[in-house]
């Protein structure tokens, strides 16, 4: 069972082309149930996820986004991840409804590879903040709602072969006890 799990982490890819074929709802409802069941700080579920197939939605989130320009916008459906800060009160608590969306989007990723759908995460490190305000105007996002990143998603298209992306050593990710050992990281091996 456990080689079986690491299987689909090993083999799941950032997809980047699809073909033009519509989600099943069926297959967004998985999707959902899986982000649904992902950790999060103190149980407090927060994330919400926005689908947006929309033509003229799915190119504005491109054009604000600094990431997925040129392919992005292709894909059947974009997923606004998004979190809820109205449950995070404390000042300590500032990042947790990021890392909180974040667990939720990778379930979901997860999900589509098992589902047979491509998807590619794209963070949402915006030059200039303020710009996103199109996005909370025009999907009437409402203000305590955080934007923690984007998935575009829909089935891939087979004929564009996709690179295996090589992954650092596994001692890049091991320290044990304390970093006295530690040789440093091996960026050059990369």
């Amino acid at each position: 069972m456990h080689d079986s799990f690491l299987n689909i982490l090993k083999s799941r890819r950032s997809i980047r082309n699809w073909i033009n074929k519509k989600i099943p709802e069926e297959k967004i409802i998985r999707l959902v149930e899986a982000a649904r069941w992902a950790p999060s700080s103190c149980n407090r579920q927060s994330t919400k996820l926005l689908f947006v197939s929309d033509q003229k939605g799915k190119d504005l989130i491109t054009q604000v986004s600094t990431g997925g320009k040129g392919f992005a916008n292709l894909a059947h459906t974009m997923i606004i991840v998004l979190s809820d800060l109205r449950i995070y009160n404390l000042p300590y608590e500032r990042n947790l409804a990021y890392i909180d969306g974040a667990l939720a989007a990778q379930n979901l990723l997860l999900q589509a590879h098992v589902e047979g759908l491509g998807a590619c995460y794209l963070n949402w490190a915006l030059d200039k903040p303020e710009t996103e305000t199109v996005l909370y105007k025009h999907f009437n996002i409402p203000k305590y709602m955080v934007i923690v990143g984007v998935i575009p998603i829909g089935y891939p298209d087979e004929s564009v072969e996709i690179k295996i992306s090589e992954r650092k050593p596994l001692g890049n990710f091991i320290i044990r006890e304390n970093f006295i050992n530690y040789k440093g990281f091996e960026y050059d091996n990369f």
